[in-house]
């Protein structure tokens, strides 16, 4: 079976993520696969370090509905003669493998974007043979754009879990970072307004207020970097609240932190949370859709509401206060991870979606 991924980001984000996580565990003997993305893209070493061809296309990225890409795409699938595209954004790679009568799967990864246009509604649904949500929030959204929920599979996000340091590697790492006995309280998001940066700052400086001995990590790129960094520097907290850039060594920063915070006001499901989770780490999240699919609230982690720095900050304090509190979310996280959200899990579900649809 011949799969065209299609995926219009240029960085590496939460949907190159889970494309990287189903090329590690495809059956190689049941799938050829390759993958369209932007010209420049971050995610192709990472691709082709995996050996497997990566196509690259310019203005991929712009919008997803491009006249000029339709043409594109409708060339390179008459070239390749894939049995699925598989399009993780991009309406114009669906409209290319319809008119090519070639059977297309979208999933969708983030929340909002519905369109209350019935027109645009019966686009959405009618170039889709099928449709993945990567939670029941997505799914929602999913109906939200047109798409008929009988095309609609939900198959949650499921990773490779990161190695859960010992206690020894844990006091190496924190020499490395100069992090004396400092409690961390750390992050790593897009800086963008839907990850709920403010509110996580916020809390931050109303706890630095309560204890000094602490310190609040943030790792990740975004257009609002200069913003908040500048609102840190006018509260006076450029020492203790750090912006620290992109998460080179995912699974080094997460054995770094003590609390790992989730502030954002939606998310489909949050590859970030499982990473976290994975390495034992005790998760504080917002209840923003795909998180309460992950964390059963006071069992694996806390849920706390969206927009609400009073409650990131309570949550905080309290975990930081009760050991024995943050130790059982720890574990219980470590093992839920484990359990429930593997990548070969999602990538055996996403390969029956294609073969149902071969079969049809």
């Amino acid at each position: 079976m011949k799969i065209i991924q299609v995926i219009s980001d240029s960085n590496i984000g939460g949907a190159g993520k889970v494309v990287l996580n189903m090329l590690n565990c495809f059956d190689r003997e049941k799938i050829n696969c390759k993958v369209i993305m932007p010209i420049g893209g971050k995610l192709k070493p990472f691709i082709e370090k995996l050996n497997y061809e990566v196509i690259e296309v310019d203005n991929l990225g712009e919008t997803s509905l491009e006249s000029k890409l339709i043409k594109t795409f409708v060339k390179i699938f008459k070239d390749e003669k894939p049995d699925i595209v598989h399009t993780h954004a991009s309406l114009s790679a669906r409209i290319a493998a319809k008119k090519l009568k070639i059977k297309t799967v979208y999933t969708r990864h983030w929340l909002g974007g519905e369109n209350t246009n019935i027109f645009a509604k019966m686009i959405n649904n009618y170039f889709c043979d099928a449709a993945i949500a990567v939670s029941q929030s997505a799914a929602s959204s999913l109906i939200a754009t047109g798409i008929s929920e009988k095309k609609i599979h939900v198959v949650h996000n499921g990773i490779a879990p990161l190695k859960k340091y010992l206690d020894i590697e844990k006091r190496i790492l924190r020499n490395k970072y100069e992090l004396d006995d400092e409690f961390v309280f750390g992050t790593i998001v897009r800086l963008e307004k839907v990850k709920g940066l403010k509110y996580f700052i916020d809390a931050a400086n109303i706890f630095l207020n309560y204890e000094q001995n602490v310190k609040f990590l943030i790792f990740g790129e975004g257009s609002l970097r200069n913003k908040l960094e500048n609102y840190v520097h006018e509260i006076g907290r450029d020492k203790k609240i750090i912006f620290s850039g992109f998460a080179e060594n995912t699974e080094e920063i997460l054995n770094l932190f003590d609390v790992f915070v989730l502030p954002s006001l939606q998310e489909a499901l949050s590859l970030a949370l499982l990473e976290a989770m994975s390495v034992g780490c005790c998760c504080i999240a917002t209840n923003c859709g795909g998180p309460a699919e992950i964390i059963t609230d006071n069992e694996n982690g806390a849920l706390i509401p969206i927009k609400d720095a009073g409650a990131i900050f309570n949550m905080m304090k309290f975990l930081y206060e009760n050991d024995d509190i943050r130790e059982k979310f720890s574990q219980n996280a470590y093992d839920t991870v484990r359990k429930n959200f593997s990548a070969q899990a999602m990538t055996d579900e996403i390969v029956k979606i294609y073969e149902g649809l071969v079969k049809k």
